[in-house]
């Protein structure tokens, strides 16, 4: 019952989460005068296809625990080569952040419980 429950709060973070950060990056994006199409491309339609993996596993599709899997390391790998770039160019930029580097932290872990939870059926 508890593992249930987890997995679809784990599969509505996956599709609400995207689609917030999506948003605020439209509300960034008008504020900036930063214009690139290939940038927002990859960017929103990242955000897109990690909502439609969090979308995908709530209804239980085909192979819904192997995409939401597959999107969890993908993850997990960006946001743990981002937390290593970040602290190792620290000095040169005043310092380290160590609230930044708690909220990837907090992201890779959220991957690796992804990974976890998903188990054999995707509901």
């Amino acid at each position: 019952m508890y593992i249930a429950a987890a997995r679809r709060a784990t599969g509505w973070i996956w599709l609400l989460g995207p689609l917030l950060l999506l948003v605020w990056h439209f509300w960034l994006s008008i504020q900036n005068e930063f214009i690139s199409v290939a940038y927002y491309a990859v960017a929103w339609g990242s955000l897109l296809v990690l909502a439609l993996c969090g979308f995908w596993f709530l209804i239980g599709g085909p192979g819904a625990k192997w995409i939401l899997r597959i999107a969890a390391v993908l993850v997990a790998l960006y946001v743990g080569l981002l937390l290593v770039i970040t602290s190792g160019n620290a000095p040169f930029y005043g310092g380290h952040d160590y609230v930044g580097y708690t909220f990837m932290t907090l992201g890779v872990a959220f991957c690796v419980f992804t990974i976890l939870i998903s188990g054999r059926h995707a509901t």
